[in-house]
């Protein structure tokens, strides 16, 4: 990072991105759930993680399928991004709200580019409690991602599992990511997704979660209306969040000896208000 003032500024900048993102949800009657990094600053810090770039928020699969339905047709004052855009520019999944005045400069892909300052949003789909059910879906889902994401970033990334790089290098050598379809597998990956629904489901996932199957818990634990304090506000988040992040992170309360290999890419940041 350049300076911890500048970290600082880009996350007063989210802040107020939140505060936003917030009031348009409960305008509109949208459920959301911090998640990830977030939840644990919430617990942890009662705000940002001193070291953490983004927010990260959950909406069941209902809600966030409403959101992108609002974005397509203009029904939504935030700058939602996603793969549903042709813009070979916008290569993440999931959604993102963008800043409209507030960039970054930072490093994709062994490439330097500028981005405005986002929030991650996620679909939080529903699953049985059958572990074995589970574990069917939990492979297919893999497999899709895998899929997709090599449609849209167009190369092999190495992972830090070793059985794992063996099955990409075979993928990509059959699959030719320069001639997917990213539509299609985008398509593929949403559906095998949404196979059986949020509502009414035992559990919940954040299939695009770091974690894989360690984020899947019941959908009990989700609580309603349960709010922390998030720097100078109150923010939805999982009730049971002793038990989520445990589960996730287990001793979430003890921060990493080297916090610095969480940072997303960012090399240098460039606050630039328009």
């Amino acid at each position: 990072m350049e300076t911890d003032n500048n970290l600082r500024k880009m996350q007063l900048a989210e802040l107020q991105m939140l505060k936003e993102t917030i009031a348009f949800f409960k305008e509109n009657g949208l459920k959301y759930y911090a998640i990830g990094g977030t939840l644990l600053g919430a617990v942890r810090h009662k705000g940002f993680i001193p070291w953490d770039d983004d927010i990260d928020l959950g909406l069941p699969r209902e809600d966030y399928d409403r959101l992108v339905e609002m974005a397509k047709s203009g029904q939504c004052p935030l700058k939602v991004t996603g793969p549903w855009m042709a813009d070979e520019s916008v290569y993440w999944y999931p959604l993102r709200i963008e800043s409209e005045n507030t960039l970054v400069r930072r490093y994709v892909h062994e490439k330097e580019v500028e981005q405005y300052i986002w929030i991650d949003l996620f679909p939080l789909d529903g699953l049985p409690a059958d572990e074995a059910v589970q574990k069917n879906y939990w492979k297919k889902v893999s497999f899709h991602r895998l899929r997709f994401n090599l449609s849209r970033l167009r190369k092999y990334e190495p992972s830090p599992n070793k059985l794992k790089n063996a099955v990409k290098r075979v993928l990509v050598f059959f699959l030719n990511p320069k001639k997917m379809d990213r539509e299609k597998e985008y398509r593929d990956y949403e559906n095998i997704m949404k196979q059986y629904g949020f509502q009414g489901q035992a559990c919940f996932l954040n299939a695009e979660g770091r974690c894989e199957m360690r984020e899947i818990a019941p959908q009990e634990w989700l609580g309603n209306d349960f709010e922390l304090p998030f720097e100078d506000i109150q923010i939805s988040c999982i009730e049971e969040y002793d038990k989520y992040l445990t589960q996730i992170y287990g001793d979430y309360m003890q921060p990493p000896k080297n916090p610095n290999v969480y940072e997303h890419n960012i090399k240098e940041l460039i606050i630039k208000e328009r």
